[in-house]
């Protein structure tokens, strides 16, 4: 994984002109407030396999960018990954579609395919709606 990701704002410099924009101001502020409300990231996060505790570290990133095993890169809207001591790292791609957006499966098959490729111990593939339906992600899953 890389250090040079930008990490998610709660306010991000981006502007709204497009859906693509769009998309990327709405991930940053959500994933923004799981790095900073440990309690929101708890109860969102729990469910997913996450375990959050006192001494937890949770980064938040968006565009992140992954090499392809077979050539080619993605980037996906964001990655969470939560440290804790003694323990290997739970990480989370993230994907967000706002509007009229939707999730394309050969996008998320590239996912996965990072998944494998950076070691991750699961590849599961959650999908929900945030917000109603204008807002939708998908958040695949792993261990490092």
């Amino acid at each position: 994984m890389s250090e040079q990701w930008q990490r998610a704002r709660l306010i991000p410099a981006s502007s709204s002109r497009t859906s693509d924009e769009n998309e990327q101001r709405a991930t940053s502020a959500l994933l923004a407030v799981l790095g900073i409300v440990p309690v929101f990231a708890k109860s969102l996060l729990t469910p997913l396999g996450a375990s959050i505790t006192r001494n937890t570290t949770i980064e938040t990133f968006i565009e992140t960018t992954f090499d392809l095993p077979g050539g080619g890169k993605v980037r996906p809207d964001g990655l969470i990954r939560i440290s804790r001591p003694k323990h290997a790292p739970f990480v989370a791609l993230v994907e967000v579609k706002t509007g009229r957006n939707t999730l394309n499966p050969e996008q998320l098959n590239s996912y996965i395919e990072v998944a494998r490729s950076e070691g991750f111990d699961s590849d599961q593939l959650r999908e929900g709606s945030l917000g109603g339906n204008s807002h939708r992600a998908a958040i695949l899953l792993g261990c490092l």
